[in-house]
């Protein structure tokens, strides 16, 4: 069984702090990956903060495994998922081709859903750990 909380964090630069802090709970573990599922608008802003961490070395946390984002045609909800590889994926959460139409299914140790998403995407959410999440200023997106 899912377990869903929900949860308002103080802007965006806080909800990376704890992905950042999660993913590194774990750089042991044979395998861990979080999912966020936002808007075209969070989903930006989160892949500029996430690939704006540094490393103690000066160098940078996270390296791209596959990005997929185009704001331009594509309106919906996106996926980005973070592993304790350091690597960051995004593609579209919703598909509509020759392989069907609807939102992928996705697997993660824990996956955070932006409280402006279509919650018909947590149904395909393979997840133990599910949290609905907000910001708790108006400038979320900053």
């Amino acid at each position: 069984m899912k377990d869903t909380d929900v949860k308002d964090f103080c802007c965006i630069h806080g909800f990376t702090d704890e992905l950042v802090n999660r993913i590194c709970n774990h750089l042991n573990d044979e395998y861990y990956s979080i999912d966020i599922i936002a808007n075209g608008d969070l989903t930006q802003n989160l892949i500029r903060c996430l690939m704006a961490v540094k490393t103690d070395s000066d160098g940078f946390m996270f390296d791209f495994g596959m990005v997929d984002f185009n704001a331009i045609e594509y309106d919906r909800e996106y996926i980005i998922t973070i592993n304790n590889e350091l690597e960051l994926w995004c593609e579209p959460a919703y598909h509509d081709n020759e392989y069907g139409k609807g939102y992928i299914i996705s697997d993660s140790n824990r996956s955070y859903v932006y409280e402006e998403s279509d919650y018909e995407v947590t149904d395909k959410l393979n997840s133990d750990n599910i949290i609905i999440f907000g910001f708790d200023g108006e400038d979320e997106e900053d």
